[in-house]
């Protein structure tokens, strides 16, 4: 796919942009088509789009002012470098995003691996399977990633990526804030949020390519279930201790179409989504050590497949009918709804069939036994 020039107005400053200047470099050996694009010096005002161009190939892109880049593609690992007051969609990119010399950029990312050094006022809704790194970088601020277009499940499939497992919140700063009370790094509100993806609504664009449109790429959905910041997971855990409930769902042979029923439902669902994780493949054996419980620790309220029966783990671990990833829950859910994420579970057939619903203490337990599982296996 081509790409088209467009002028856009700046995000962060009313400043208009300096006419476009191209000096070309002597020709290189390249990786992919766009490197060759980008390897003259562009500051213009212009819209990049990419669909199934990159084919997973890695990808650079340097010096640009003004821009909106949309790579809505599979990627092996991506620079930006040089790069101002543009807005920047990023694939799923199999290995690592690394974003260097920088200002006033927003970023929608998904990814292995983030890293960003010596960057300046920056927005990213990230999703990154590993804990994301800045360096020597100020006023950087995350949130959770929401996009869609049809097409991205399949790109993070291919990608290796999980979209229950993302640490956009547990962000390291590798040279951090002498300044406690203003570190390097925040977590962007709500507002903000939506002001960000406003950068990236087709509604608000022209000269949009008719086979982009028929993407139906959107900003009001994901397929990245919204999880919570530290502040509000810390608020959450404290102000509801009590009404905390987790639901481990099983591998299964029909598993895209599971990922894809629990993406769509969670965000219909009422209760707050806390955090989620996929472990690596896990056997019944292993399953059943992490969610089985000591009897002091077991919660009465455990149930199973959307049953009133209280059940132990076990029980739940007998259906598993091979070695597999193995997807966990944690919601908030008011003390006045407590049988409500069972009743959501019991309209999804596949849900009820091959999942598994903890509360209180045994929740907080297994939860953490599995993130603790899934930590071993990286290491």
């Amino acid at each position: 796919m081509g790409f088209l020039l467009s002028k856009f107005e700046g995000f962060w400053s009313s400043d208009k942009s300096k006419n476009a200047t191209a000096e070309s470099e002597p020709e290189k050996k390249v990786y992919s088509w766009f490197e060759i694009f980008t390897s003259f010096d562009l500051r213009v005002n212009f819209k990049f789009w990419s669909k199934a161009f990159i084919n997973g190939n890695p990808f650079n892109i340097f010096n640009l002012t003004s821009c909106r880049v949309f790579l809505l593609d599979n990627i092996a690992t991506i620079n930006i470098d040089n790069c101002s007051n543009c807005a920047i969609f990023i694939g799923p990119t199999h290995q690592s995003v690394f974003i260097r010399n920088s200002r006033e950029c927003n970023l929608i990312v998904s990814c292995q691996q983030f890293r960003m050094r010596d960057c300046e006022k920056a927005n990213v809704l990230l999703h990154c399977t590993s804990q994301p790194i800045i360096e020597s970088s100020i006023k950087i601020k995350f949130a959770c990633f929401r996009f869609f277009y049809d097409g991205l499940s399949d790109q993070m499939r291919k990608a290796n990526l999980s979209p229950f497992l993302n640490y956009w919140h547990n962000v390291y700063d590798f040279s951090p804030s002498s300044d406690v009370q203003h570190p390097n790094h925040s977590f962007l509100s709500e507002t903000k949020v939506d002001e960000c993806l406003a950068f990236f609504d087709l509604r608000k664009l022209e000269s949009v390519p008719e086979d982009v449109r028929d993407l139906h790429l959107s900003t009001s959905k994901s397929v990245v279930p919204k999880t919570c910041s530290p502040k509000s997971l810390d608020r959450e855990l404290s102000v509801h201790s009590k009404d905390k409930q987790l639901l481990v769902v099983l591998p299964f042979q029909e598993r895209t179409e599971l990922l894809e029923t629990l993406i769509i439902s969670v965000k219909e669902a009422k209760f707050e989504l806390l955090q989620s994780v996929e472990t690596s493949a896990i056997s019944q054996d292993e399953l059943e050590r992490l969610l089985t419980m000591s009897q002091s620790d077991l919660d009465s309220d455990a149930i199973s497949g959307g049953d009133t029966d209280t059940t132990t783990a076990p029980n739940f671990t007998n259906k598993m009918k091979s070695k597999g990833k193995v997807v966990a829950l944690m919601f908030s859910v008011k003390e006045e709804e407590r049988d409500a994420l069972k009743s959501w579970v019991g309209t999804h057939e596949i849900l009820k069939q091959n999942s598994y619903i903890s509360r209180g203490n045994s929740a907080n337990t297994q939860f953490e036994k599995l993130k603790d599982y899934l930590q071993m296996q990286f290491h």
